[in-house]
């Protein structure tokens, strides 16, 4: 009787842990939901003529035996993605839903799905290491799902699914296909579920294969992350094993995959490496800041990314005070792979930010580093976080454990009440939309309060030809129906 109450107790734990985990998803769509959209939404969709050619040359050969440049050269698949999206979604919403709640309904699901799939794809990662295999799935999902902020001060420093749905299509969404891709090789370096050197099945090659050839044509940070990751991952295994032949290393990091699963790091890698020449003919690389001034400008952005708001710190004194228990407080064989996953960590992100400046210069990125070029570095922290708390939660008893969970709660806490809901974000945009949507003039004038669709006001209706292309699209605006502000 007592082991069965035990377990009943045991479920209604993860039921009630599950539910705060749907209450944090919820208020995620609240917030991506009451989200303004963005101003390159109509150049994308509708699409403007700069992006043409990206929809009809999804591998840049064009350009290459042209010699002439387009925007969005090497990002094909976020590219045709975000055209069928939204174009096809919010005519599906409209079935149900007046044509301005679909667009947003459009943009927020979106958002909320890749919020979602992030935190379940790092959860999974947690859970099959051999440190992480002990609590239920809820626990590391618990974890890491704080760490994630969609609105509120930290989300400005620390923010990984964007409020736009443009950029949180081109920065966070390709890191779901990234994730999936890699999953094998580190279950491999785990050693986890005895699956080195297992074959992979036909449909996980064919799976793999169309990954390898989506990653490199998709977001601007991902090629990068990539080599990075092939590169920090040889100089980690040359610094294990004290050798500089770099030929052998090859060959045994090469080894602990699936020989079909090698074969395809090796397409990855190549593709990636055709993916940044191929960026030379991209028309929105901004080289007007020399490469120097890029690299003065580096430190300082990265000491304002990591002491500007209270998020990223409190991340890394957490991280070193599970350091810390970990080394001291609990003997255990798996401590030196835990060592060695932070080592390989900080070595990539030593790696990725020493190449940030050499991927050009944005005026809406002026000290190189923001949260979005910060994501790769942001996620790997939010993931040894997560298995370092869960490893220590299956190590520690009684009080020990009672204290540290309480640790565990406070530090979470304070990233939970940062994430201060915003509900009303784009109740402007809305108020102009409803103002083109029920005008029956071709030139419609909006307050100057906000500017939909737009990055800057509108001052003439010739202006808003390609948000108003778009609102047609949308069955907002009347065709050739134009919108100003003053």
């Amino acid at each position: 009787m007592p082991d069965i109450v035990k377990q009943q107790r045991l479920h209604l734990l993860k039921f009630l842990l599950a539910g705060l985990f749907l209450l944090d998803i919820g208020h995620t769509f609240l917030q991506q939901y009451h989200a303004p959209l963005d101003g390159d939404l109509p150049a994308i969709v509708v699409p403007a003529p700069e992006y043409k050619n990206i929809l009809k040359h999804p591998f840049g050969v064009k350009a290459i035996m042209q010699d002439t440049a387009y925007a969005g050269v090497n990002r094909y698949f976020v590219h045709q993605a975000m055209f069928q999206y939204f174009r096809i979604a919010p005519q599906c919403f409209q079935l149900w839903f007046s044509s301005i709640d679909s667009i947003y309904l459009t943009s927020g699901i979106l958002k909320t799905c890749i919020h979602l799939i992030l935190i379940l794809l790092l959860a999974a990662y947690i859970r099959l290491s051999p440190q992480g295999d002990t609590w239920p799935f809820i626990i590391p999902i618990l974890l890491v799902a704080p760490l994630f902020q969609s609105g509120g001060a930290l989300f400005h420093i620390m923010g990984v699914v964007e409020r736009s749905p443009t950029y949180a299509s081109f920065y966070a969404a390709p890191l779901i296909p990234l994730l999936l891709f890699f999953s094998p090789a580190y279950l491999a370096s785990q050693n986890a579920l005895n699956r080195i050197n297992q074959k992979l099945n036909l449909w996980q090659i064919v799976s793999l294969f169309a990954l390898a050839i989506i990653l490199p044509f998709s977001g601007p940070l991902i090629s990068g992350i990539v080599l990075v990751i092939s590169g920090a991952s040889m100089v980690h295994k040359m610094l294990l094993n004290r050798s500089i032949h770099a030929p052998r290393i090859i060959k045994q990091w090469s080894n602990t995959f699936p020989p079909a699963y090698s074969l395809l790091l090796v397409l990855l890698n190549v593709l990636c490496l055709y993916s940044l020449y191929l960026g030379q003919y991209n028309a929105e690389h901004d080289q007007s800041v020399s490469i120097w001034t890029r690299y003065a400008l580096l430190p300082s952005g990265l000491l304002h990314q990591l002491t500007n708001k209270l998020g990223p710190p409190l991340l890394l004194i957490m991280i070193l005070i599970n350091s810390l228990i970990i080394k001291y407080r609990i003997q255990s064989e798996q401590n030196k792979k835990i060592f060695q996953l932070l080592q390989w960590i900080g070595l990539f992100s030593l790696f990725y930010l020493l190449l940030l400046p050499l991927g050009g210069y944005r005026e809406y990125r002026p000290l190189i580093i923001r949260r979005d070029t910060m994501l790769p570095i942001f996620i790997l922290l939010f993931f040894f976080w997560g298995l370092s708390a869960n490893y220590i939660l299956s190590s520690l008893s009684g009080k020990k454990q009672l204290y540290y969970i309480s640790f565990i709660v406070g530090c979470l806490m304070i990233f939970t009440l940062s994430d201060e809901p915003n509900y009303k974000a784009n109740q402007c945009e809305r108020m102009a939309l409803t103002t083109i949507q029920q005008s029956s003039t071709p030139t419609v004038r909006i307050d100057k309060a906000c500017h939909p669709l737009s990055w800057i006001p509108i001052a003439s209706p010739g202006q808003s030809w390609l948000s108003s292309e778009l609102l047609t699209i949308w069955g907002i605006a009347a065709p050739a129906q134009r919108y100003y502000q003053e």
